[in-house]
């Protein structure tokens, strides 16, 4: 079984579980808990995730950045479930999922700052966080290009167009995870591979939108 199948099915388990708990949610609050304010508490706790890794508490910060990212996908299954899927909040789940890398890698820096990490440590961290927020800006970018040449297509079935390669947002989330657990000693290691397959992954877009575009 190839690497990707592994990932999907995994993703599609995860899904499924998500799903029903999307579902006990709706009917416990009878509807009126909106996916948006799934997305918006969902970025809120990701702020005592970067205060426990600027004070030292990697491993509590990993096991809380595993236990959120399972759940990354409960707005999205509850506005399905409820039939709210809009742009709005198409725009919301991205922006915050860019907002919640920046705060884990805000929190990154800061530790390794306090802790005399040598500097290449801190700029690869900065690499790392700014491959990761460039890599949806170029998914976006590619979209808005595709939009133009006349494409009918839905926020959601947009949104999935060049959103393969080497790291997407998910895995990204799970390796900052692993190298948190594992502790001060791996997690300069894990941001060094984020920044070299970040970069990889943003010339596979720009590629993909090019072939796109001809």
């Amino acid at each position: 079984m190839g690497f990707h199948k592994i990932i999907d099915g995994i993703e599609l388990y995860i899904r499924r579980a998500v799903r029903v708990l999307a579902t006990g949610l709706n009917r416990l609050t009878k509807g009126h808990l909106r996916p948006n304010d799934v997305t918006i508490a969902l970025l809120l706790l990701h702020l005592p995730i970067a205060y426990l890794i600027a004070v030292d508490h990697l491993v509590w910060a990993g096991v809380l950045l595993v236990v959120l990212g399972l759940f990354d996908t409960l707005d999205g299954e509850l506005a399905r479930l409820q039939k709210r899927v809009t742009d709005v909040g198409g725009l919301l789940d991205s922006v915050s999922d860019r907002v919640k890398e920046l705060l884990v890698y805000s929190g990154l820096v800061y530790y390794f700052s306090v802790t005399h990490q040598p500097a290449i440590v801190l700029l690869v961290t900065m690499v790392a966080c700014g491959a990761s927020l460039i890599t949806p800006f170029v998914k976006a970018k590619g979209e808005a290009i595709i939009s133009t040449y006349g494409h009918e297509l839905s926020y959601d079935r947009l949104s999935r167009i060049f959103q393969e390669g080497l790291l997407p947002y998910a895995f990204r989330i799970a390796l900052l995870s692993v190298g948190l657990i594992a502790g001060r000693e791996v997690i300069p290691w894990v941001t060094a591979t984020i920044a070299v397959l970040g970069i990889v992954m943003i010339i596979e877009r720009l590629s993909s939108i090019a072939k796109g575009i001809r």
